[in-house]
């Protein structure tokens, strides 16, 4: 089975985090999709996410009717940074005879080089890199020299919608400009109250 995981800070998911996942299943690029929520990312560090809760809960309202997905909490219960190599182990450990894939967006791949362990996670698992609108602007070279033939780069179609923008809209711009899956809206909605 290939399995893929979608890591990241997620605050909050979002509609093009759901069309990531939707896409990726549709090309038949992995079976099954782990969404796995970071406590800090290393590359965020002086940024406070919302709360380990919210963000869980908004995330499993988003994915609750994809049956290909699973939302992995493990890095939101060690309170500390998440460092991918080590949630690849663990999932590597689960699943010994399943292929796994990292999914990542083009400006998350231009610091590849940079992650603790790169070379370890190119053991672990190949790399699914999405385009993002701002790729031109993007040094990919030295990330491309560590990894090789071990990337496959998607074209996905991908709403422009900020993580940033929807932690400051009012409740009545998120219902109108669908930034959130209903689901999440609702848990957000009540989350405001």
């Amino acid at each position: 089975m290939k399995l893929g995981i979608f890591g990241g800070s997620f605050n909050p998911i979002h509609r093009g985090h759901y069309e990531i996942v939707r896409q990726i299943l549709a090309l038949r690029k992995v079976d099954r999709v782990f969404v796995v929520p970071a406590y800090r990312n290393p590359f965020k560090a002086d940024s406070k996410p919302l709360p380990a809760a919210l963000r869980l809960a908004l995330i499993k309202a988003t994915f609750k009717e994809v049956s290909e997905v699973e939302v992995l909490s493990t890095e939101l219960e060690q309170p500390e940074l998440s460092y991918t190599y080590l949630t690849l182990e663990k999932i590597r450990a689960q699943y010994p005879q399943d292929e796994l894939f990292l999914i990542l967006g083009s400006d998350a791949f231009s610091l590849f080089h940079q992650w603790k362990k790169a070379k370890q996670i190119l053991k672990l698992a190949s790399l699914l890199v999405f385009r993002r609108q701002l790729e031109n602007s993007l040094d990919l070279e030295p990330a491309l020299e560590l990894v090789g033939n071990q990337v496959e780069w998607l074209d996905l179609e991908l709403p422009r919608i900020s993580s940033t923008e929807i932690r400051i809209e009012e409740i009545e711009g998120l219902t109108q400009k669908k930034w959130l899956h209903p689901q999440a809206l609702k848990v957000w909605v009540e989350a405001q109250k």
